[in-house]
């Protein structure tokens, strides 16, 4: 194990007592993130990249703001989405607004490949019962969350492995697959408990979680070593 894992490791440790004594705060969120960044300057959480949304526990949107596919971009903000090559994941999130309020599950979600934009079209519709969703945030949550269930392992590795029954099998690019649904139940569920058992916002585990997933996927390749960096071995 390398120098920088040794360090990410003693980080995920640390904090997995923190949320299993309920001694998580603002504060000690802070102080994580500055043990993080100093494994390295990436794992820092780009304030100017993701800027604060500022909606204040309400919905920017209003309406039904669904889109036909055929509509060409309308502003400069979606002419730049469009030279970007992201016109129809633009559309497929715009198009989730209006079944925002249908429970993301398994037997509801339109498609699974899709599942962090509708998340995060609920995020914005209701961002405080609906934490950010994606590969990172979870993983991040799977290496710290004492309170994740025995037989709920086995579906976040579906989500995040390519092959998740061998301990050997490596990352996927991005998460995906059948599990899709039931991942978002779990981290939702989980990150509420996290929230209020330990009076911090979502926004700030947000922004301790999405660098600390990407540190997780860069310091292992495979869920031996996740596990073992996580100290779940």
């Amino acid at each position: 194990m390398t120098e920088e894992a040794q360090k990410l490791k003693k980080l995920v440790c640390s904090l997995r007592q923190l949320i299993r004594e309920s001694a998580l705060s603002a504060e000690t969120i802070l102080e994580k993130r500055k043990e993080l960044e100093n494994i390295h300057s990436k794992y820092k959480f780009d304030e100017k990249a993701y800027p604060d949304l500022k909606l204040n526990g309400k919905s920017p949107f209003t309406g039904d703001v669904q889109v036909d596919k055929n509509e060409p971009p309308r502003s400069l903000a979606e002419f730049f989405i469009w030279k970007q090559g992201a016109w129809k994941k633009y559309q497929t999130l715009r198009n989730y607004f209006s079944s925002a309020g249908v429970e993301i599950c398994d037997d509801k979600i339109r498609d699974k490949k899709y599942i962090v934009h509708a998340a995060f079209a609920k995020h914005l519709m209701d961002p405080r019962e609906n934490p950010i969703f994606d590969q990172h945030a979870l993983r991040a949550l799977w290496a710290i969350d004492p309170g994740i269930a025995p037989e709920e392992h086995g579906v976040i590795a579906h989500f995040l492995f390519k092959k998740p029954d061998s301990d050997e099998e490596q990352w996927k690019a991005n998460g995906s697959g059948e599990s899709a649904g039931k991942c978002y139940t779990i981290f939702k569920r989980r990150i509420g408990k996290i929230s209020n058992k330990n009076k911090v916002s979502h926004g700030e585990l947000d922004k301790l979680l999405m660098p600390l997933g990407r540190a997780l996927k860069n310091l292992t390749e495979t869920r031996r070593e996740f596990e073992s960096l996580s100290g779940r071995r």
